[in-house]
């Protein structure tokens, strides 16, 4: 048989799939003419099509040597280099095709997209640009230059993508490009638009469906954003993704039953994804579900150090602070999580320039803006609310930064009128919000939220103040590297612990947390029957959410409860399944169950007044009471605490101390249950402690809140000053 015959059957074999044929035939033709330069070239397309791309790479080689003039055979070289990341070589090859064919844009833009690949972006728009002065009708062109533009010049990327949809209407790809853009933008109106026209032009399109339920999410927009992530997750059931999301939401909604089932089957597609792992593992300990739950947390360190090898999202921080305390983990957890928060953030941002104190037209004035979605009806609104009360006005003006939705709530109308300026920034994208704070002159701008829900961290990574501080929110790290200090106090966080932050201490002299010493306490009369409790025995309580219960501290409680006659627990929770699943508990171990008593929410000046018919509070442990414990001593009920090794584990402790009652700190579980039992069998000793609190109130620093508010303006006027140390 002749080569031309074998090249002609070779080409057949290989159009039908019929590659080990075709293969031998190439072969065949090669033995007779070892510088056929057409076999080579077709027994690297052969390579190439069974995806042994080097082998593909080493015969298109050979063949360009072989056949310098023919430019397909290097136009197949630099294909095959750019799909093996080969990418220098990719555009020598590229080049010198273009070299002999000027005029053909289509090879324009195929070295447009690998510059792009090797980080040219540069080269690829100059490129892409060439190609349009070819053709300038040319979608794919427009297209590419508004995906590259929208993370370094948006208003670029919008004129690209309407210019190709002038071209194109009916290209849902480019809609749905059109809605990235805009919604990194900020512009959630323009992006659900332009995500609903992709969808409309491909109704299959789950990308689409996704970022349109996103889009809404982030506006708080849940029962329009839960459609459409049903939508995406009915062309895609089995999308971990997906289901992730959907959990989410229905967890910020609420419903954590169905939350629970859409973060279990994401968990269970990809159960080596961290941040799957995590958020299922969170929504178990919020319903008490043990052993399950339990089981799940012991695996999440080893799951962390797997997935940070592998630079998986990790979770976030606030949830994994109930699972462990090892501080490795915790940090490893937050900068993951802040490297999350501004992976859109790019160096063509806001540049601000630097700015020092006085630039706010004042020498002496300072300008300290809080930045927070919590100046509400929230924990952190009512610890904040008497430091902003108590504000030196002559030296200090105070910018509060607010992102929630209800803004005209009464709660968050208390805090508008206790600040100079209270600025709405709910609506603003994070560029944006930066721009606000820079053109308000803040000297220091505190985020108050840290890594829990809603926070605006990626505002801080623009710089829009020259000094950055986290603070209250969240008990640990934020994980960002442009966060300057962490308010703190040497309880919490030790000297020591400095390694596992990435914001330098900033040591406040008793306890790091601000509270309100003018709470309003309701007058009504109560009795303990309203709340069905028992007229007699022991009320322990513990008003903590119940994520922050672990099956080790419910074991310990249900000892202490056994070992004291006639006692009743008081715990927190609105959720029938949260009760049955710790009624369940109570009566595997053994527990009468009507010795739990649950709580319902209630507003605050209720809440305070119930403590007066409690006797002990009763600490979680890995995760403390913060504003519920500060709540208790307020109201001069005893906490008993088992200080732990985490910031999240030690703030008892730390507020106990700054109210001279330390000898309800225990160091082992065995000393937080004895310590309680005795106190609850020993009447006059657990009296003795309720007086002291009362006393040590008036006198001790946990509730002077003037005399705090005043060590947090000197603590500021330190940070102007110049770098703090441990010793400031």
């Amino acid at each position: 048989m002749s080569i031309p015959e074998q090249l002609k059957r070779a080409k057949h074999h290989q159009r039908q799939g019929q590659l080990a044929e075709a293969n031998n035939l190439y072969q065949q033709i090669i033995k007779q003419d070892s510088r056929h330069a057409e076999a080579h070239f077709l027994m690297g397309s052969l390579h190439a099509q069974s995806g042994s791309i080097k082998t593909a790479i080493s015969w298109l080689y050979k063949a360009v040597q072989l056949a310098p003039k023919q430019a397909q055979y290097r136009y197949y070289l630099a294909e095959c280099y750019k799909s093996n990341s080969e990418f220098y070589k990719a555009i020598h090859y590229y080049k010198q095709v273009i070299a002999s064919e000027s005029d053909n844009a289509t090879l324009l833009m195929k070295l447009a997209e690998t510059y792009q690949a090797d980080h040219q972006l540069d080269l690829a728009i100059t490129s892409a640009e060439d190609a349009l002065k070819i053709d300038s009708n040319m979608v794919e062109a427009l297209n590419f230059l508004g995906n590259i533009y929208t993370d370094i010049n948006s208003d670029k990327a919008t004129h690209y993508f309407k210019k190709a949809l002038d071209i194109a209407p009916d290209v849902a790809e480019i809609h749905y490009n059109l809605g990235n853009n805009y919604f990194q933008k900020g512009q959630s109106a323009h992006a659900v638009s332009s995500y609903q026209q992709a969808i409309k032009h491909n109704p299959v399109f789950t990308n689409a469906y996704l970022n349109l339920a996103n889009t809404l999410k982030s506006a708080k927009h849940y029962k329009e954003a839960l459609h459409y992530y049903h939508q995406a997750h009915n062309l895609e059931p089995d999308s971990a993704a997906i289901n992730y999301q959907i959990g989410g939401i229905y967890t910020e909604t609420g419903n954590l039953q169905k939350s629970l089932a859409f973060h279990q089957k994401a968990y269970e597609k990809e159960p080596n994804t961290c941040h799957y792992l995590v958020s299922y593992s969170r929504i178990l300990q919020n319903l008490c579900d043990w052993p399950k739950g339990t089981e799940l947390v012991k695996k999440i360190p080893d799951a962390v150090r797997h997935g940070a090898k592998q630079q998986q999202l990790l979770g976030d921080l606030f949830s994994v602070l109930s699972m462990t305390d090892n501080k490795d983990i915790l940090l490893a957890v937050a900068k993951s999580h802040a490297n999350q928060l501004t992976q859109n953030a790019t160096t063509q941002s806001p540049p601000f320039t630097a700015k020092e104190h006085g630039d706010s037209g004042s020498s002496t004035k300072l300008r300290i803006g809080y930045l927070s979605s919590d100046f509400g009806d929230h924990p952190v609104a009512a610890l904040i609310k008497g430091v902003l009360k108590h504000h030196d006005r002559q030296n200090f003006d105070i910018v509060c930064f607010s992102h929630l939705t209800n803004v005209h709530s009464e709660e968050t109308q208390a805090i508008a009128n206790l600040c100079d300026q209270f600025i709405d920034i709910t609506q603003l994208n994070d560029i944006e919000c930066a721009k606000q704070i820079h053109a308000n002159k803040i000297d220091i701008l505190v985020e108050l939220n840290g890594q829990t829900a809603n926070n605006r961290i990626a505002v801080m990574y623009y710089r829009p103040a020259p000094i950055q501080v986290s603070y209250l929110g969240c008990p640990g790290t934020s994980g960002a590297d442009f966060i300057d200090y962490i308010i703190t106090d040497s309880i919490v966080t030790p000297q020591e612990d400095q390694a596992y932050f990435t914001e330098q201490f900033a040591y406040l002299p008793h306890t790091y947390q601000a509270t309100n010493d003018a709470q309003t306490v309701s007058k009504q009369m109560i009795t303990k029957s309203q709340y069905g409790l028992p007229e007699d025995g022991i009320v322990f309580c513990c008003f903590n959410q119940t994520y922050k219960i672990d099956e080790t501290c419910f074991s310990v409680w249900v000892s202490i409860l056994k070992t004291t006659d006639d006692s009743v627990l008081w715990l927190y929770s609105d959720s029938s399944i949260v009760k049955d699943n710790l009624i369940q508990a109570a009566i595997q171990k053994g527990l009468d169950p009507n010795r739990l008593i649950f709580a319902k929410r209630v507003p605050k000046p209720e809440y305070l007044l119930r403590h007066t018919l409690v006797d002990l509070a009763l600490d979680t442990l890995l995760y403390n009471g913060h504003t519920t414990t500060s709540d208790a001593l307020y109201m001069g009920i005893p906490v008993v605490t088992l200080k732990g090794k985490s910031f999240a584990s030690r703030v008892s402790s730390s507020l106990l101390t700054a109210i001279g009652q330390t000898e309800t700190i225990t160091s082992t579980l065995q000393e937080y249950e004895s310590l309680a039992i005795e106190l609850a069998n020993t009447p006059e000793k657990l009296q003795h402690l309720k007086e002291n609190l009362t006393n040590n109130k008036k006198t001790h620093p946990l509730f002077q809140t003037l005399k705090f508010t005043q060590s947090l303006e000197q603590l500021y006027q330190k940070m102007i000053k110049g770098p703090l140390n441990h010793h400031n």
